[in-house]
């Protein structure tokens, strides 16, 4: 994998001396949770150091559940590494799965497995997994009903390490959910005017936000996926 000052990359694309160029666009999890002065106050344990733990973990499964996803690439999210592949119909056993997922990567260099917790669980109390070269790993994010095989060299991420945190008592915050939010008042006939709205110094709040730089970038035919499983 090479790196340049332009933020792009060099996934091999399998030939002795070729690459595939590709751009990494900067991408972030971003969540954010309030609460109440009295609430910081008085809570034993403190309420910012479990809600820290709680965004942390939401940022880990919001990461998953993109990063394994079959969806497009977004202004707000990279394509998920089954976008546009097809599922890889499944045989009887995890070995003929997982030789069939590794015939479906195309070049393959450096397999590696991902299933669900329980599946893997299952794997290894069966003794699957015995003398298996390759690595499995589990993600909640993957259903107990398929395996996925990605090649680890056909794959670029780019990661900022752990969550950020930072807290705001003074912020005036736009409450909606989408992954978009627009400004809190924009000009026009009508005026647009955001809602809800809420002041966190009127309110005697606070908000705790975390944040993830993360981005990446999946060769064609880097990744594949067999369900429903027959095992």
């Amino acid at each position: 994998m090479v790196r340049n000052n332009r933020g792009c990359v060099g996934v091999r694309a399998g030939q002795s001396n070729g690459v595939v160029r590709a751009t990494l666009r900067p991408y972030a999890v971003k969540l954010i949770s309030t609460f109440t002065e009295d609430l910081a106050e008085r809570s034993q344990p403190s309420i910012e150091a479990l809600l820290r733990k709680v965004l942390g973990d939401a940022v880990g499964t919001c990461l998953d559940e993109t990063f394994f996803g079959d969806q497009a690439a977004t202004a707000v999210a990279p394509a998920g590494i089954l976008a546009g592949v097809t599922v890889t119909p499944p045989g009887t056993s995890f070995a003929e799965d997982a030789k069939a997922l590794v015939a479906a990567l195309t070049t393959v260099a450096d397999p590696v497995f991902v299933v669900s917790p329980a599946t893997r669980a299952g794997l290894a109390a069966g003794g699957g997994l015995l003398g298996f070269d390759y690595p499995v790993f589990a993600s909640s994010s993957v259903p107990d009903t398929r395996m996925i095989a990605v090649d680890a060299d056909a794959l670029a991420t780019g990661f900022g390490g752990e969550p950020t945190f930072s807290v705001s008592r003074e912020a005036t915050l736009v409450e909606q959910t989408q992954d978009t939010v627009g400004p809190i008042s924009t000009p026009g006939t009508p005026n647009v005017v955001a809602a809800p709205t809420r002041s966190l110094w009127q309110t005697d709040s606070a908000a705790l936000k975390a944040a993830l730089p993360v981005s990446w970038y999946a060769r064609s035919g880097g990744a594949a996926f067999v369900e429903p499983l027959g095992w």
